[in-house]
């Protein structure tokens, strides 16, 4: 990976007082810097937000593209991709782990009766104590302490904040960044658009990610790649779903 990703091998000692590592870490250090007075000079981080979400993505679409042309060697990826065979599967028997869907249904039942066995009346008044507390300066750590004591649920207590405070979605940076296809995906555009022309409509096309996480920036590119002939719908965060709003463990 150093030989082929790298241009490790050009120098004969990087180590023996190297004027090129100097020499990168300073250019590394001055470009941290000019960045850092890029965003100052537009109002600070909270204002730059938005400009730097979108600089960060047309960074890596440029980097992705660099990949998938072949301009930018990746080992495993791009070259070098003979691999062995996968470990978990043998004699034709997966080794990985498929969750069995009772097991689902049996901790959906476990929290359905939880929910039954507590005092409904208890967890509404604490739900309304949090967000009453909410429309105030008061410190919510008190009401959210007694919401919990009498059980109430991780999305009860966001709901109640979500009503007062409204939802804030932070800004991906891919609206404005286009890459431009290259090898196959030039094949893979053509046969979309051809599919919408029959179809009499944009293909759609669904983009999630798993998980409770702030990160939308992954699936979000990969929905807007295949924006021209295909209509994609990119889910948000999961607390701002809704699916959560019934409350959850």
């Amino acid at each position: 990976m150093l030989a082929i990703e790298t241009d490790l091998l050009e120098y004969e000692d990087l180590f023996d007082g190297s004027p090129v590592v100097d020499a990168k870490t300073t250019d590394l250090a001055e470009a941290a810097e000019a960045e850092l007075e890029w965003v100052l000079d537009g109002g600070g981080a909270f204002e730059m937000i938005d400009a730097m979400k979108t600089r960060l993505v047309q960074s890596h679409a440029e980097r992705v593209r660099k990949i998938e042309s072949g301009e930018l060697p990746v080992v495993g990826v791009n070259c070098f991709t003979e691999t062995a065979d996968s470990p978990l599967v043998t004699d034709d028997v997966s080794h990985i782990l498929v969750v069995d869907p009772a097991a689902e249904a049996e901790q959906v039942e476990h929290l359905e009766e939880w929910r039954r066995g507590r005092d409904r009346d208890a967890v509404t008044k604490a739900v309304d104590r949090l967000r009453d507390a909410a429309t105030t300066s008061e410190n919510l750590v008190p009401s959210t302490i007694a919401l919990a004591k009498v059980g109430g649920t991780v999305g009860e207590w966001a709901g109640a904040l979500r009503e007062v405070f409204g939802e804030y979605r932070a800004p991906t940076g891919v609206g404005a960044v286009a890459a431009a296809p290259v090898g196959d995906l030039v094949t893979v555009r053509e046969r979309v658009q051809r599919a919408a022309a029959e179809l009499g409509g944009p293909l759609r096309m669904l983009v999630g990610k798993p998980g409770w996480t702030a990160t939308r920036t992954a699936p979000s590119r990969r929905g807007r790649r295949a924006r021209r002939g295909v209509r994609g719908r990119v889910p948000g965060h999961p607390a701002h779903s809704g699916a959560d709003r019934g409350g959850g463990a």
